[in-house]
């Protein structure tokens, strides 16, 4: 037996510890969307964080998975799985699989964390992809049953707490939808209203082109700028913006003080960034930092006293999506000219009203930022947790002593 192999647990494999079933796709004629049939699964398209969500029925199926099933993607991105709480049909993008002499949940985890694995046994084809040999031939170092269903109880109740945090956001993201739609056309206590380039708005309100209340809209620059391995300047592209917010990651670019100097642009505390190159209209208020944007970072510096959170809102918009929709160019990237960025409608209320609707807005992204703060700080306990238990570095106490290591 191998050193690597913690005391007490076991080499196996997949096809031995579980049933396999590779999919095939059905006829086409027998696809529906009107719930005839088993729900019908063909890829990681179908899937959510945890179950598949039904697109499509199949009434006539070729490969059935059981319920309770593993739904484990065997083409690009392969490894990928969930869990199916009903029987389903299932397309060639997919294998079920169903444990017989394992834990279900215990192997749905482990499955998770040996997906990089997987991702190098599907490399080196034209076609990233495993096939059901493959697939059955897989190696596994699985603990006793008791040590696995305590490991899948602890890892399966973080997942609980990661799903509810992540349902708590969908509904803060759809209550600030319908506050959007609400306070941006009818705003606050309004009873009166008028026709607009926007549609209807309240008596007093006003429609104006993003240029008219800014006093300079433009873009980073078009060439590559030259790079420093570390410096204390970034290097910031539309990708870099997020949530109101500039996220550098793991691969931040850094650009030394004098391509710093030389490429600087004059924005102030009144200045908001957006995307407007391959993702269109992500966000981020500028807050001081010292960047270098690209050309695929626009930045819009409103004129003074103007509320940089209130333009921030409307630029979130769906009046704002469905104009820029119309304005844009580009058959393989999307593109967004400064000119449309220029002629964006915005309605303005009174200032002051200006302030209480963004006010409103902010505490809802606030709740909505604490909580993806939260569904970090889980996410990260949950691939601690899979580092430490799912290899035996950490061993859990189960009923029967002899099966585990204290």
């Amino acid at each position: 037996m191998s050193n690597s192999v913690p005391e007490g647990w076991a080499e196996s494999k997949l096809g031995s510890i579980a049933k396999l079933t590779m999919g095939q796709s059905p006829s086409s004629d027998t696809y529906n969307d009107q719930g005839v049939g088993l729900p019908f699964f063909q890829g990681k398209a179908d899937f959510g964080s945890r179950t598949p969500k039904v697109r499509y029925w199949c009434s006539q199926p070729s490969k059935v998975a059981e319920a309770n099933s593993i739904l484990f993607s065997v083409r690009a991105p392969v490894g990928e799985v969930n869990l199916t709480p009903y029987e389903c049909c299932i397309g060639r993008g997919l294998a079920g699989i169903k444990a017989e002499s394992a834990d279900q949940e215990y192997l749905f985890q482990k499955l998770q964390f040996v997906k990089p694995k997987f991702g190098l046994l599907s490399q080196g084809s034209t076609f990233e992809a495993v096939n059901g040999s493959e697939m059955r031939e897989f190696p596994l170092v699985i603990p006793p049953l008791p040590e696995q269903q305590k490991i899948a109880a602890i890892l399966s109740s973080v997942d609980d707490v990661i799903e509810k945090t992540r349902a708590q956001i969908d509904k803060l993201k759809d209550l600030k939808t319908g506050m959007m739609q609400e306070l941006l056309t009818k705003g606050i206590g309004h009873t009166a209203f008028k026709d607009s380039p926007v549609g209807r708005i309240p008596e007093g309100w006003n429609v104006e082109c993003l240029e008219n209340i800014s006093e300079k809209i433009s873009d980073g620059i078009h060439s590559t700028p030259k790079y420093a391995e570390k410096s204390d300047y970034r290097f910031v592209n539309g990708n870099n913006l997020k949530g109101g917010h500039i996220v550098y990651g793991d691969s931040a670019k850094y650009v030394p003080l004098d391509e710093y100097n030389k490429h600087k642009k004059a924005l102030t505390n009144g200045t908001i960034l957006m995307s407007i190159n391959g993702t269109i209209g992500n966000l981020a208020f500028y807050r001081g930092e010292e960047v270098v944007l690209g050309k695929s970072a626009a930045y819009i510096s409103l004129n003074e006293g103007q509320s940089k959170e209130f333009v921030y809102f409307v630029l979130q918009s769906q009046a704002v999506k469905t104009f820029y929709e119309l304005e844009l160019t580009g058959s393989t990237i999307n593109n967004l000219s400064l000119r449309s960025v220029k002629n964006t409608p915005i309605p303005l209320p009174p200032k002051k009203e200006q302030r209480k609707i963004a006010g409103i807005l902010a505490e809802i992204d606030k709740g909505i930022c604490q909580r993806n703060s939260k569904l970090n700080q889980f996410s990260s306990l949950k691939k601690a947790l899979m580092q430490d238990l799912l290899t035996g570095k950490v061993r859990v106490n189960v009923d029967n002593k002899e099966n585990a290591v204290a």
